[in-house]
């Protein structure tokens, strides 16, 4: 997988595992805003997936407790 990312100020990707799938990963988009981070596509619920997540954020100096905001564009597994 690729490594987290910033996109610009206060975007990031962080690549988050998909499993059974060829494409072997979806990037979920970390955004910081008012009192928090948002995230877009959070990825698959799968153990890895969360521990991935978890460590992106980190990555980034947040963590889950920060998230106040989710978007879902698609249910599909990409």
């Amino acid at each position: 997988m690729p490594p987290v990312e910033k996109v610009r100020p206060g975007l990031w990707s962080i690549p988050v595992p998909l499993p059974h799938n060829p494409l072997r990963y979806v990037l979920v988009y970390a955004l910081e805003c008012d009192g928090g981070i948002a995230l877009v596509d959070a990825g698959w619920n799968t153990e890895e997936a969360w521990d991935v997540l978890r460590a992106g954020l980190e990555h980034i100096g947040a963590g889950l407790d920060q998230v106040k905001a989710v978007l879902v564009t698609h249910i599909h597994p990409d």
